[in-house]
């Protein structure tokens, strides 16, 4: 809901450039460091100093929020395209079929394969 009100006051937080950036930045540091670690799936917090952790999951958070900002402000061609676009109008549908998929595929013994 945030999202949608930001527009409509008119003020420009940051830069949209700088949005971009901070939140890409952001985001592949975290993908790096979790990467890094052999057991990445099952890290829920990031030391962020000696007395501070943090949530993994609120710090992707945050760098989502900032790309999202960045591409409110500004639609870089790279992530606004029709391809996006056509992505974002059917990924509801995707993920609501997704389970029917992965049921029949359950029970033709095909999800063996990726174990």
């Amino acid at each position: 809901m945030i999202f949608f009100f930001i527009p409509q006051a008119k003020r420009i937080l940051l830069r949209p450039g700088t949005l971009l950036i901070s939140g890409l930045i952001l985001l592949a540091g975290l993908a790096g460091v979790l990467a890094s670690s052999g057991d990445a799936h099952r890290r829920q917090w990031l030391m962020l100093g000696n007395d501070i952790h943090a949530p993994v999951h609120w710090l992707f958070s945050v760098g989502f929020v900032l790309v999202t900002l960045a591409l409110q402000q500004r639609p870089y061609a790279f992530f606004v395209n029709p391809l996006t676009i056509f992505l974002g109008r059917i990924s509801f549908s995707v993920y609501l079929a997704h389970f029917a998929i992965f049921t029949l595929l359950h029970r033709v013994g095909c999800l063996r394969l990726f174990r």
